[in-house]
């Protein structure tokens, strides 16, 4: 997974990169087909404001967003939604079960017929 870190009115520090990096990567845990995701940090007058974008497969592309006067309570806050939004993804995404090529296709109901002889039906009703 690729993870791009921009910041808008300020600089990143090596510190906050690593943090992201490693809250990042635990997004590629919840959800082996997210291929990118994108921070952008930006400052307000008093708050620090986080939006991330997750890039996910079959185009489902996820973004939260928080702001809070600590940076990294803004990254934890949006950390948390996405990773609340993936999972939902993931989820969705295992709910569907794709119709299986060839042999039954759901239309109708398979029947077993079972055979009986004459004796057979004689004897249990004995």
């Amino acid at each position: 997974m690729h993870i791009d870190i921009r910041a808008r009115h300020s600089d990143v520090t090596d510190g906050i990169k690593e943090y992201i990096l490693e809250r990042g990567q635990r997004i590629g845990r919840y959800f082996e087909g997210v291929t990118r995701c994108e921070f952008v940090l930006d400052q307000d007058a008093k708050d620090h404001v986080v939006d991330i974008k997750v890039h996910g497969p079959r185009r489902s592309d996820l973004t939260a967003s928080s702001s809070h006067e600590d940076l990294h309570a803004a990254i934890d806050l949006a950390m948390d939604k996405i990773e609340r939004q993936v999972r939902r993804l993931k989820e969705r995404f295992k709910q569907h079960h794709p119709r299986e090529r060839g042999g039954d296709r759901g239309g109708t109901p398979s029947i077993e017929i079972q055979e009986e002889t004459y004796e057979d039906v004689v004897r249990e009703e004995l």
